[in-house]
């Protein structure tokens, strides 16, 4: 059995959108919170892609999660699919509010 969703995370300062540093930025936060996620046959994919729009932004980024979980049972999909969620919005409320990317960051 396997549970998996598509979710694009973007800002909500549209601004923030059209770099692709920031989006890149966003990930490297989120990605320590399913470290491990395989240890109960869990599967994240973060990817860069460009978005068609997102009014107040021109040449907007976002970032696209797949979350997959694969168990023998539909209980136990969604069992562990929601683990891996609310590792993700546990990080995402941990983010601090002025997240975004400096050109001094390198």
């Amino acid at each position: 059995m396997e549970l998996g969703a598509y979710i694009d995370v973007i800002f909500t300062d549209p601004v923030l959108n059209e770099r692709p540093e920031n989006i890149l930025l966003l990930a490297s936060h989120l990605l320590p919170a399913v470290e491990g996620c395989e240890k109960w046959w869990g599967d994240v994919s973060m990817v860069l892609q460009p978005m068609r729009l997102i009014p107040g932004a021109s040449a907007p980024w976002g970032l696209m999660l797949h979350i997959s979980n694969h168990r023998r049972s539909e209980g136990e999909a969604r069992k562990f699919w929601g683990v891996t969620v609310e590792r993700l919005g546990k990080a995402a409320r941990a983010l601090p509010k002025n997240l975004k990317w400096h050109e001094d960051a390198r």
